[in-house]
């Protein structure tokens, strides 16, 4: 792949990648319970999927080749995901943040 400055030359977009787009689209379609993406690093692509669910198995699969991520997946199609649990940060809690400890009473008056 040859790169001019820093952004890839026209001739490097691959025509492909339009179609992959459309492919990607349906294989998270068929399977909910997977994070899919595509990465690009130098000049391989690679295909992600990654379980969303803790013990829904595979947990991560890597590799070249859409055919066979979907066959990877295939297993866990029909399987029962629960909805994904929406992350939690630590200012979503009400109780957050917490209440000053109790002042207490010193010699002198109040500390």
């Amino acid at each position: 792949m040859t790169f001019t400055g820093t952004q890839p030359s026209a001739t490097d977009m691959d025509p492909s990648d339009d179609q992959s787009h459309e492919v990607l689209a349906g294989l998270r379609e068929e399977f909910p319970c997977f994070r899919i993406w595509r990465e690009r690093t130098c000049d391989r692509i690679r295909y992600v999927a990654r379980s969303l669910h803790p013990g829904l198995n595979p947990h991560t699969v890597v590799t070249d080749d859409l055919d066979e991520l979907r066959a990877a997946l295939e297993p866990s199609r029909h399987a029962a995901c629960a909805r994904p649990q929406a992350a939690r940060h630590i200012r979503a809690d009400p109780r957050w943040p917490p209440p000053p400890p109790p002042r207490r009473r010193g010699i002198l008056g109040w500390a």
